[in-house]
């Protein structure tokens, strides 16, 4: 399981290429960090 840290550069990195995960899904990136830890999956969307 990556740490913490690990899924906070996964989750910038995921933002910067799909900004709509956050913006038009989890609302912030603690929040999509916090996602990726719960659920132990990747998702990527656009419009």
């Amino acid at each position: 399981m990556p740490s913490r840290e690990e899924f906070t550069t996964l989750a910038h990195e995921m933002y910067d290429f799909c900004p709509d995960i956050v913006d038009q899904g989890t609302g912030s990136i603690e929040n999509l960090i916090e996602e990726l830890i719960e659920t132990e999956n990747l998702f990527l969307w656009w419009d």
